[in-house]
């Protein structure tokens, strides 16, 4: 049974992925003991056995998702070995567990789950990652953005933008508004966006209760937007309320490089309390 290729996807997916794929697949296997009856010509003893057999890989997967529940995705890279060892113990089994395999796939591949709503990211992913500085030279002096570079919005979409920015860069020189490069977003997020937690991503007993707020983004360096695009790494402005936390002074300068700190996580509080459960 070969099914290294779909693995390679499934092991590199959010959990959220990964624990919808092995519901899918429970409902699969689960019907897998029927088909067993219908469509392998043994014995009954041997019937038996291999009912068995799918009924220990039913118990196996329902740990699997316990696991999942309690954000051990660790325990996910084993799943592929699990099925090759059950698959092993008839042909027909075998075409059984491969068939469960591809259609819980098929239904995954059919859900849609909209990145516009942080509610369908995993609680433990949902935090920004705060990497460098980025130097502030691009609009500070600006008085409204270029026209020619918003060419497919419409006029009204234009003059919202161009409002919220000029509003925006009022702030810059507020001395608690930092100029810092994000990786990549968790979800499409419309700003401004307040987070409730600072903590230091290399030692989750570092964090601070202090209101952060991502006002504005960024990306290809002049392209100002009102909001943070999934997957995209950003150049935002940001507004820590109160005394700034000192490990923002370990935030190397890019300026066109590609030094990064390891991170300076931001979420809200109801997601740090699962976070810093999960990352000890």
């Amino acid at each position: 049974m070969n099914l290294s290729e779909e693995f390679k996807d499934l092991l590199f997916s959010d959990i959220s992925i990964k624990k919808e794929f092995i519901a899918y697949f429970l409902e699969e296997v689960t019907e897998t003991n029927t088909l067993i009856l219908h469509n392998i010509s043994c014995s009954d003893s041997d019937k038996i056995e291999l009912i068995k057999s799918n009924t220990n890989l039913l118990l196996y997967l329902l740990k699997l998702a316990q696991a999942l529940k309690n954000y051990n995705a660790d325990v996910f890279v084993n799943l592929e070995a699990e099925i090759i060892e059950y698959s092993n113990l008839d042909s027909t089994y075998s075409n059984l567990l491969k068939n469960a395999f591809q259609n819980a796939l098929s239904k995954l591949e059919s859900t849609e789950i909209s990145w516009d709503f942080e509610n369908n990211i995993d609680p433990a992913n949902r935090y920004l990652r705060i990497l460098n500085q980025i130097p502030f030279d691009i609009y500070k002096d600006s008085k409204s953005l270029k026209r020619e570079s918003y060419e497919n919005l419409t006029d009204e979409k234009f003059k919202r933008i161009n409002q919220e920015f000029k509003s925006i860069i009022k702030e810059i020189h507020n001395e608690n508004v930092l100029s810092v490069g994000i990786s990549y977003s968790y979800a499409n997020i419309n700003l401004p966006k307040t987070y409730d937690i600072i903590f230091d991503t290399r030692d989750y007993t570092k964090f601070w209760k202090q209101k952060t707020i991502v006002k504005g983004a960024f990306n290809y360096r002049d392209i100002f937007h009102p909001d943070l695009w999934r997957g995209h790494h950003s150049h935002c402005l940001i507004e820590v309320v109160g005394d700034i936390p000192e490990i923002f002074n370990e935030l190397p300068l890019n300026n066109g490089g590609r030094n990064t700190h390891s991170g300076i996580g931001l979420c809200t509080e109801f997601d740090w309390n699962i976070i810093k459960k999960i990352k000890k």
